[in-house]
């Protein structure tokens, strides 16, 4: 298991649901150790989630597995304010941004110097654009995008939302204020409309954009 670690934004359930799957099933297939970014109050989430399968991990203990990656050899960095921190050859900086509880966008450097820049959730934050200036990559939510087919419910879900999210033109906004080479959107709800979302963007950023989907990738030559 290569991913030793992990940056969470935020800690809302649809950012981590996936937490238990790669802490067991990382250590499971062999990963040794471990850091943990995110949030003050991350390491608490991790003993709940270590509470809760509590008789299972000693259940694996018991089998002589080793315990480095799973209950030893972590580390956790909360982080409150903007900052940074160096993840071995990688340096990670970080940016709170306006979400309705702490919620960080991050910048992470390559060892050849390539910058990429995840918004995380975020509402539209023109700092955020300035932060991220001459990045490589930017990942910008874009999760008011329009729907395939304009209904009411979307309509009175996207009110909610606007105080924390942001549409597709005010991710290439932020691209544009940031000069990044690519864009790509992302975080869609169900009824998103990503060729739509892709237009609207591109009516202001006039750069590569991308829109994420399942298994993407991305490297200098994307």
């Amino acid at each position: 298991m290569s991913v030793d670690c992990l940056l969470l934004t935020h800690l809302h359930s649809d950012h981590t649901l996936g937490y238990g799957a790669l802490w067991l099933g990382g250590w499971a297939w062999g990963r040794s150790r471990g850091t943990v970014v995110g949030p003050v109050r991350v390491e608490r989430f991790h003993g709940e989630w270590q509470r809760m399968y509590a008789d299972d991990v000693t259940y694996r203990l018991g089998l002589g597995r080793p315990a480095a990656g799973l209950t030893e050899q972590l580390a956790f960095w909360e982080v409150d304010g903007a900052g940074g921190l160096d993840v071995g050859p990688w340096r990670v900086d970080y940016l709170p941004v306006p979400h309705g509880i702490p919620a960080f966008a991050y910048r992470i450097t390559a060892p050849d110097g390539q910058v990429v820049v995840v918004s995380g959730d975020t509402a539209y934050y023109p700092p955020l654009g300035s932060w991220a200036r001459d990045c490589d990559l930017l990942i910008h939510e874009a999760a008011l995008a329009v729907p395939r087919a304009p209904n009411a419910q979307w309509e009175r879900l996207a009110d909610y939302l606007r105080p924390y999210h942001a549409t597709p033109r005010e991710a290439a906004e932020i691209a544009l204020r940031a000069q990044a080479s690519h864009l790509v959107l992302t975080h869609w709800l169900p009824e998103a409309d990503p060729i739509q979302a892709r237009a609207d963007a591109a009516s202001v950023f006039p750069g590569p954009i991308a829109v994420a989907e399942d298994g993407w990738s991305w490297g200098s030559g994307a």
